[in-house]
């Protein structure tokens, strides 16, 4: 077990220039289509021959503050629409404007052109890039729901300079530009998300690894249907956290539009691999907004269930040497290994956000939860073509559960006074993984000697394993040893942070904005792992063989009886372990492995038997 807690207090100064004094006139608005009504996301709103400008946010609002008296021309831009020059007076009061202008398509005539299609929703993401101060790119939302992705990994991963790690065939870690996934930094809203990077303790039958320091973000947890967009910062400004030395990967979520909104959506999917069609998403969403649109309340919720099954071909060869009788150099193939992974992985997640907004303060908030189990049975058949005496035929059983949590509360509020904001937040964030696993390794008894010495060199594995079709018999299979391990990892962070925001103009070619801060970080993590190993072969281990063989045939449950039957007695080979045949699966079918290209034996264990087999007599005998 390892704890470890850090907290961190920074307090921050700077001025950048680009922003506008206290007093003057403040312009604010959304920019919107003319005919759907939707809001632009990264339009260009400008005063035109000053430096006072801005781009539209998220929602589509700007807002342009100091502006001195006088008859301004305002110049509203967007990639694809027509840009419109708007004649505006201002009279110099202490007070704020608002402004709503909506943007029509654009039109060019006399010209040829060549003309290709872009969503809407990605338009949107490509103006909020092109006005950014800083290098980002910017996924929306409505082009993720285009797009078939499983999550929110594999939409960032069609960004430039973005690359993916995957387990199981599907993205799960974000590499940008070159640089290891644990060097990002990922956010909700600002609002910094836990590692649920864990581990894999090392056991008998597994060489193990860790990566609990590793603070790398495990996204595949995370459904596309739950957010807004995703921006990707590939720099830093003055006023970013500078922990990040790959990339900064924030989340916006969605908040209440006003009215009564609903929807539903849901599919499904087949796998041929096993002819499963158990594959289904769904997520829903209500909101509104209430007390003449001040209060906004949203809720989603999704579930997914996907199977993520593989097979896989592994074959062995010695190291380059000679045999008697070769002058040569040959290689043999010594070995191969059959593996089928049958991935069950099932998501869960909601998101409760409660949005207030007036002309002095606006708060948000903000609550999301996500769940992933990853429920993975896998069986390797592997041959030894080399075996003279024993384990010709090995089998190796696998069942292992791995569940990641992760949930977020955060309050954040922006106080509007005097042509400032301050922004004050305080979150919340936990997550937690656990990974029991067990691996039931068997070993045929009796091997029969089928190969010569020539008979390996330079062999193509299928002809080595059709000539021992027919000798692997599952009464020659001896469980060898029970091997256990966990790992769990929990992460608890709380964030504090405060930004007072003053803006300033000395002329209209020269104005900025201070920016000053602080914030709290705090981090507990403690982890811990496990292994344990059961021998039940050769000598010394009489004792464990006869215990595990006693308990297997008085079961309380008496899940061994075939059929319903009594539980037979089984041999138990002093120098190998436990019968195999207590374990059969007696409804088993053996896959089409690759297409036919290999053939699997026609008879196996019994997954969900040996699941129970590791949980209840490891957990009747670590009680000894």
């Amino acid at each position: 077990m390892r704890i470890i807690s850090t907290k961190q207090i920074l307090i921050l100064g700077m001025i950048l220039l680009s922003g506008s004094i206290f007093g003057q006139t403040t312009l604010q608005g959304i920019v919107t289509d003319s005919l759907t009504q939707e809001a632009l996301i990264g339009a260009s709103v400008v005063l035109v021959g000053t430096s006072q400008g801005s781009a539209t946010n998220l929602d589509g609002e700007y807002k342009i503050p100091n502006i001195a008296e006088g008859t301004y021309k305002i110049r509203v831009s967007y990639v694809g629409y027509q840009t419109k020059i708007i004649d505006f007076p201002f009279k110099g009061e202490n007070r704020t404007i608002e402004l709503f202008i909506q943007l029509s398509t654009g039109r060019i005539e006399g010209k040829t052109i060549e003309v290709t299609a872009q969503a809407q929703g990605q338009l949107s993401a490509i103006n909020e890039q092109l006005s950014s101060d800083k290098i980002v790119n910017i996924v929306s939302s409505d082009k993720m729901k285009e797009l078939p992705d499983a999550n929110i990994a594999e939409s960032i991963g069609r960004l430039p300079g973005v690359s993916l790690g995957r387990t199981a065939g599907e993205a799960d870690k974000v590499i940008v530009r070159g640089l290891s996934s644990q060097f990002n930094k990922v956010t909700i809203e600002g609002v910094p998300m836990v590692s649920t990077s864990g581990g894999l303790a090392a056991g008998n039958s597994n060489n193990g690894y860790s990566n609990y320091s590793d603070r790398s973000i495990d996204l595949s947890m995370l459904s596309d249907d739950l957010v807004k967009g995703v921006e990707l910062s590939k720099s830093l400004r003055a006023d970013m956290d500078a922990d990040a030395i790959g990339g900064t990967i924030n989340l916006t979520l969605k908040e209440a539009p006003q009215g009564l909104h609903y929807d539903v959506q849901g599919n499904g999917g087949y796998n041929d691999l096993r002819s499963y069609w158990k594959n289904y998403k769904v997520s829903g969403s209500v909101s509104n907004r209430f007390f003449d649109n001040l209060l906004g309340v949203r809720f989603q919720a999704s579930a997914e269930d996907k199977g993520l099954f593989s097979q896989q071909f592994n074959a062995g060869y010695d190291g380059v040497a000679t045999i008697a009788g070769h002058t040569d150099l040959i290689r043999n193939t010594n070995s191969s290994r059959m593996t089928v992974d049958n991935l069950d992985r099932k998501r869960y997640g909601g998101s409760v956000i409660l949005d207030y907004e007036s002309d002095f303060v606006d708060i948000i908030f903000m609550n999301l939860y996500s769940q992933k189990n990853d429920n993975d049975a896998q069986y390797n058949n592997s041959i030894n073509f080399e075996a003279t005496t024993d384990n010709l035929f090995s089998k190796l059983y696998g069942v292992s559960q791995f569940k990641t949590e992760e949930r977020t509360h955060s309050l954040q509020a922006k106080f509007k006074f005097w042509g400032t904001e301050l922004n004050a937040s305080l979150s919340y964030t936990k997550g937690d993984y656990s990974n029991p696993g067990y691996d039931f390794p068997f070993e045929q008894v009796g091997t029969p000697n089928l190969f010569q010495p020539s008979d390996y060199i330079f062999k193509d594995p299928a002809a080595l394993i059709a000539k021992t079709a027919g000798y692997s018999s599952p009464k020659d299979f001896y469980l060898r040893n029970l091997d256990i391990t966990n790992n769990s990892l929990s992460d608890n962070e709380y964030d504090g942070r405060i930004d007072y925001t003053i803006p300033f103009k000395l002329s209209d070619d020269f104005s900025g904005k201070i920016v000053a801060g602080a914030k709290f970080h705090e981090l507990e993590r403690s982890n811990s792992g496990f292994s344990a190993y059961f021998n039940m072969e050769w000598g010394g281990s009489a004792q464990r063989q006869t215990l595990f063989h006693t308990w297997v045939r008085t079961n309380p449950y008496n899940e061994f009886a075939p059929a319903g039957g009594i539980v037979p007695d089984y041999t138990v080979n002093l120098n190998h372990g436990n019968s195999g045949l207590y374990f059969m699966d007696h409804n088993y079918t053996a896959p089409k492995f690759l297409n036919g290209r290999y053939t699997l034996d026609n008879w196996g264990y019994n997954l969900g038997l040996l699941a129970d087999v590791g949980r209840q007599f490891w957990g009747l005998y670590s009680q000894q």
